[in-house]
């Protein structure tokens, strides 16, 4: 995988999003996934495991602090493709 390259949101159609949805943290083992999911149902549109941190699996971008760029991989691991996050808000999980 080639080294990180510096990544701007200003470069970002913001007005238009590719995908708009819901990211979502879950684990298994010692690397955690972000899901990127539907807001609805639920469905899964794309997953970037992170095995350690920090990595290629998560970068800031040069431009802002709330912005970021995940890495996106297939099952076998390759990667597909980065995709620019841009969170709404964050929201806290109910307490147990």
């Amino acid at each position: 995988w080639p080294p990180p390259c510096p990544h701007r949101a200003a470069e970002w159609q913001l007005e238009r999003p590719a995908w708009s949805g819901r990211l979502r943290l879950t684990a298994r083992g010692s690397t955690a996934f972000i899901r990127l999911e539907d807001r609805a149902s639920g469905e899964l549109f794309a997953q970037a495991p992170v095995e350690q941190f920090p990595s290629i699996a998560v970068e800031s971008v040069t431009d802002s602090s709330r912005y970021f760029v995940i890495r996106i991989e297939d099952e076998n691991g390759a990667g597909l493709w980065d995709m620019g996050v841009i969170p709404e808000r964050l929201q806290s999980p109910s307490p147990i």
